[in-house]
């Protein structure tokens, strides 16, 4: 199992541990996120995200595989 690391400037970390709510993040970091969720799929035979707001519904990381 190996950790895979969105090289990225902006920061997805929130208050108190917490993630950063997608909509606060650039277009830019979603669609290289996207890219990097794409490349693993491929790679792997189940995938598990985990990423969490307060007070908010949980965001969809992943949404087809092709």
């Amino acid at each position: 199992m190996e950790n895979k690391i969105l090289n990225f400037q902006e920061s997805g970390a929130g208050e108190g541990g917490y993630a950063k709510d997608i909509s606060e993040m650039s277009q830019e970091f979603r669609d290289a996120q996207i890219a990097l969720y794409a490349k693993q799929c491929k790679e792997v035979d189940i995938v598990i995200t985990t990423a969490l707001v307060p007070g908010r519904k949980a965001p969809i990381l992943i949404t087809k595989v092709e």
